[in-house]
Formats: structure tokens, C-alpha cells, sequence
């Protein structure tokens, strides 16, 4: 559990160098610059239009279906005049799709009473022709000074045309009038010369596809420029000389000696201060890199608290497995990780996952197999499969001992990563309280009336200890006194909390126990139908078995990853975590260099 440690960083130099330190640090990328009050503005002569809209194009062409292969040779390419191209493009293509639409749907309507031609609707001397489809009610029911024309009927409606220069009031004929007169020949020609343009469009953007790496570049040297430019705002100067403040690794100290001593600089590096906002370096091995991920993707702990990567790294994995509570399902995820593997590895935002996914999928079999659940179904009797069978989803008792010891487990290290955190010490003896009033708890329920003194005396120093740490009042007299005195016997309602919290897990037995039997029950309904009908039937039986399990699997994942990681977030993070921090972001080039 490693917080990398922090040191604020002083870079002194003269003036003129300011630009090449800057520009060093950057492809140094080991210090986070600090952001000071005050800072001037420096004007941006980039083209910000241009950015954006090269940011638009490139979405665009991402989200293109096929893409081409990315071009390499693009020295002679106007970024501009792509840029305008590819969004020129784009709305074109919204505008000929809108019109196809249009088009399509004002056949739909026309077609119904048939081909008119233009001769046809100026023959009529400004009248005009007005399509109905009126329920055979009220043809029957029409006013004798209509003129109209019933073309057929389908159903319980006729379709009626009405010769007319406006259309028919509402009183008269409360209903939709369709202007006709336009050629369904000359609708449908449009249509496929707007379908045509539409192919050539999309066959554009797919061209266009070759240039992403090409906006990705120019994307990214903007957004370096802008980081520098950041950074020399951050700059203070007197005479002739500028000094620069931002937070580096501590490992990181001697390589940014190296770089000062070897451009010129002066270097100063000074431990944190208790009202520095320093922000968090998260430094856990390879190994552990998923369990980080999983952590960043929730929160960021704070500077001073204790990295909770490592734990869920495990403890996600184990949540998981007890939801999931099958061998068989395990099974499938191996073999999905199997076929998924070489995906995983080229992919540099999953590649740390990999430990992290195999510790689970293993967790997961070794778990299946201790409740001895095989899709649903139980191994052989003497068989060495039921030999390891040593849990039963629908023991309740025993399944809801096992996940409340599991969650009182996991607060208990969390109350202990809260003990050995940099928090404020009213904070850590107070977490030292709820971890010996929940082994009291434990003691108690577990030991019964042998142990009973024993919880007891640990209750009270639980509750000594808690009401000791749930203020940080100073006492300076009398009604301080009695103040912080008041602070620490409402702490000590935080045992409600507590205990809704350890009751929490007990969804690890419910979801397990819902999954078994939801197996159990496909299983059975499949048997049935197999032997109610001989021969067709077990095709029907397959195809329950198939869709069932599917279903049941699909629930176990979404239940496994929502629930076990919400655990993690809630219940955990909200005892073990003191204050919630912010991501190291150093200077750094983002543009790949040959």
C-alpha cells in the first residue's frame, strides 16, 4: 500500500532560460507544477477555432465504421483545409440523411393513393387533391357538397381523396388532410440520387479515416504548447531571475539535480507542509496495478491516508467469487480470459488488469467448488469433486456467519489502515475504538456468555476510546470541557453506521443464494420438459438451459462487479479513506517522439 512519497520543488534560473527549463521539465515529465494565485496572463496566439474544431473532426472520424489504416506520410497535408473538409463532410452527410428521411416518409404517406402526375394537379385550375383515411362510418356520413373520390379500402378505413382549393374545416372533417400532387416517381428518383450522394459521402469519411494519427498530432503538440505555457505563467521573477514551485517524487530528486546542475539551474527541494495540498502518486508494483485502477476509478486518496490498492486487490476477487458461488460459470470466464488474452496484452489501458482478472477467475473456480455448485448442479457423491464441497449456498446459517465474518474482516482492516494513516490523531484513536468494540462484538457473539466479561471490558474501552477520539475541541476550561465531552458521546452513534455497514456483506450470501437457485430452477424446468416429451423435447430443454444459464450469468457479472466493487467504495473506502486527494499530474510531453 504505497503512496509515493512528495517534495515541493524551487527551480531557480535567469531569466532568458526560463523557455528551455520549462521545455526540459516537460520532456522530464517527474514534477507537477503549482498553480499560484495572481498569475499573469500570457496572450495565445493559437488558432483556438482551428483547435476545436480539429477536435470535432477527429471525434468525428473515430467514430467512423470501417476505418482505414493511419497514413504516415502526411508532411504535405494542410491541416486546416482537412480539417474543413472532414466537417464539410459531416454536415453534408447529416443533411442528405435528413432528406432521405424526409423523402422516405413522405412516400410512405403518398403511396397509399397512388401515382398523380403535375399535369394532372394543374388541370384542376387551383383546386387542390386532399388524401384521407377515414373510418367507413364516416364515408357513409360525408356532407353532399364535398367532391371526392373513394380509392379503396383496407380494413375498417377507406381511403378518400377531396378535390378542394383549402382543405376541409375541422368541423366539417375532424381529420388529418395529406396534400398530394407530388410525383411518386419523380420522390422516388430524389430519394436515390440522395442515397447515391450519401454513399459517396460516407465513402468520403472513410477516406478521411487515414488522417486521424495526423489530427492526433496536431491535438496533442496544442495541448503541450498549452501545458508550457501554463507553466510559465506560474513563474515569479525579480531582477533578472525566475523560480518555479511544484511537487516531484521524492525518487525523483536526483534526476532533477542532474537536469538543473546540467542547464544552469538551481534546484531546491523542501518536505511538505501540513497545509500543502499535495496531491497522490499512487506507486504499487506491476503486480498490484489493477487493484490501482480499481481504486482511481472511484476516488483518489488522499496524500495522507493509506493506499487501499492492495486490498482490492484481493478483496474485489473474493466478493466476486461468493456472488458468483459456481465452478461452472468460473469456468467460462477462464475460458473467456483464454480466448481474450492476446486482446488484453495489446491493449495498453488493460494490460494491468491481467492479474488482477486471473486472481478473480481462480478465486472464482476454488470458490465454486468449496459450495460444490457445477452450473447449478452438484458433483457425484464420493467423487473427489464432492470431497472439496465443503459450503452450502443454502445452508443459511452458515452462509450468513461467513459473510458477516467476511465483512467485519474487511472494516477491521480498514479501521486499521485508518490507525496507521497520517490523519489527525482524534481520527486514528477513534478508528482504534471501532476496531476493539468490533472484536468485542465478535467475542461476544461467537463466545457467548464464557466470553462475556471479556467483550464487555473491550466494549468500554471501545467506548473510551471512541469518545476520546470523535472531537478535536481543545479543552480550556469548564464549557470546552463539556463541549468535547458532548462531541464524543455523539460519536459514539456511529455504531449504527457500523453496524448497517457490517450488515452490508450479508448481500454476498443473498446473491450467491439467489444464483444457486435460479440454476437449480433451470435446471429442473429443462429436466421436465425433457422428460414430458421424449425426442423434441430435449431441444426445447437445450434451448432453456442455454438461455437460462445465460441469463443467470449475465446477472452473476453485473451483480459480482457492482456489488463486490460497491463494498469496496462504500463501506470500505468510507472507514479507511480520511480525505479524498487529487491525482498527481506532472509536466509532461504528451507528443511521441521518433
Amino acid at each position: 500500500m504505497t503512496i509515493a512519497p512528495m517534495q515541493k520543488m524551487t527551480l531557480y534560473g535567469r531569466w532568458r532560460d526560463k523557455g528551455a527549463a520549462v521545455l526540459g521539465l516537460q520532456e522530464l515529465g517527474m514534477v507537477e507544477i503549482i498553480t499560484r494565485e495572481g498569475a499573469p496572463a500570457i496572450p495565445d496566439t493559437s488558432p483556438p477555432d482551428l483547435v476545436a474544431r480539429g477536435i470535432k473532426a477527429l471525434r468525428y472520424l473515430e467514430n467512423a465504421h470501417p476505418k482505414r489504416p493511419i497514413a504516415r506520410f502526411t508532411e504535405d497535408v494542410d491541416v486546416e483545409a482537412l480539417v474543413e473538409e472532414i466537417l464539410t463532410t459531416r454536415d453534408r452527410l447529416r443533411e442528405v440523411s435528413d432528406q432521405i428521411d424526409a423523402l422516405e416518409e413522405k412516400i410512405t404517406t403518398l403511396t397509399p393513393f397512388g401515382e398523380i402526375s403535375d399535369a394532372e394537379t394543374v388541370a384542376l385550375g387551383g383546386y387542390r387533391l386532399w388524401g384521407y383515411h377515414l373510418p367507413l362510418k364516416v364515408v357513409e356520413t360525408l356532407p353532399p357538397e364535398l367532391i371526392y373520390q373513394e380509392l379503396g379500402r383496407d380494413g375498417k378505413e377507406a381511403r378518400v381523396v377531396v378535390v378542394a382549393k383549402e382543405a376541409p374545416a375541422a368541423a366539417l372533417l375532424p381529420y388529418p388532410a395529406i396534400l398530394l400532387g407530388e410525383s411518386l416517381h419523380r420522390l422516388a428518383r430524389a430519394r436515390e440520387a440522395a442515397e447515391i450522394e450519401r454513399d459517396t459521402l460516407r465513402d468520403t469519411r472513410t477516406r478521411l479515416t487515414r488522417y486521424r494519427g495526423l489530427l492526433r498530432t496536431h491535438q496533442v503538440k496544442f495541448q503541450d504548447k498549452q501545458a508550457r505555457k501554463h507553466a510559465l505563467r506560474q513563474m515569479q521573477d525579480e531582477d533578472r531571475f525566475f523560480w518555479l514551485e511544484g511537487w516531484a517524487p521524492a525518487s525523483a530528486a536526483d534526476s532533477l539535480a542532474k537536469f538543473a546542475e546540467a542547464n544552469g539551474l538551481a534546484i531546491e527541494f523542501t518536505e511538505p507542509e501540513e497545509q500543502d495540498t499535495v496531491p497522490t502518486l499512487l506507486a504499487n508494483p506491476p503486480a498490484y496495478a489493477g487493484g490501482e485502477a480499481l481504486v482511481a476509478f472511484y476516488q483518489t486518496p488522499g496524500y495522507r491516508t493509506v493506499d487501499p490498492s492492495r486490498v482490492l486487490f484481493f478483496s474485489f476477487p473474493c466478493f466476486f467469487a461468493m456472488i458468483m458461488a459456481d465452478a461452472g460459470y468460473a469456468l467460462l470466464l477462464i475460458l473467456a480470459l483464454m480466448l481474450g488474452w492476446k486482446k488484453l496484452s495489446r491493449k495498453a489501458s488493460l494490460a494491468p488488469m491481467r492479474p488482477l482478472l486471473v486472481l478473480l477467475v481462480a478465486v472464482s473456480l476454488i470458490y465454486g467448488m468449496a459450495c460444490g455448485s457445477y452450473f447449478g448442479m452438484a458433483p457425484p457423491p464420493g467423487s473427489m469433486l464432492a470431497a472439496v464441497a465443503i459450503l452450502d449456498p443454502r445452508d443459511v446459517n452458515t452462509m450468513l456467519v461467513i459473510s458477516i465474518l467476511v465483512g467485519c474482516a474487511h472494516l477491521l482492516i480498514a479501521h486499521g489502515m485508518m490507525l496507521c494513516s497520517s490523519a489527525p490523531r482524534p481520527r486514528r484513536i477513534a478508528a482504534l475504538g471501532w476496531m476493539v468494540g468490533m472484536m468485542g462484538a465478535l467475542v461476544l457473539w461467537q463466545g457467548g456468555e464464557a466470553l462475556a466479561t471479556l467483550a464487555y471490558a473491550l466494549f468500554a474501552a471501545a467506548a473510551l476510546l471512541v469518545g476520546y477520539g470523535g472531537s478535536a475541541r481543545k479543552v480550556t476550561g469548564l464549557k470546552t470541557l463539556l463541549q468535547r465531552m458532548a462531541d464524543g458521546f455523539l460519536s459514539l452513534t456511529g455504531i449504527t453506521k457500523l453496524f448497517g455497514d457490517v450488515m452490508s456483506y450479508m448481500r454476498l450470501f443473498a446473491l450467491g443464494l439467489a444464483g444457486a437457485s435460479l440454476a437449480m430452477t433451470f435446471n429442473d424446468l429443462a429436466a421436465s420438459i425433457h422428460e414430458s416429451q421424449p425426442g423434441i423435447g430435449l431441444i426445447f430443454a437445450l434451448i432453456v438451459l442455454l438461455v437460462g444459464h445465460g441469463l443467470n450469468l449475465t446477472l452473476a457479472l453485473m451483480g459480482g462487479v457492482v456489488h463486490g466493487l460497491r463494498l469496496n467504495y462504500i463501506e470500505f473506502f468510507n472507514w479507511s479513506l480520511g480525505a479524498e486527494g487529487r491525482p498527481f499530474a506532472p509536466l509532461h510531453r504528451k507528443e511521441r517522439l521518433s
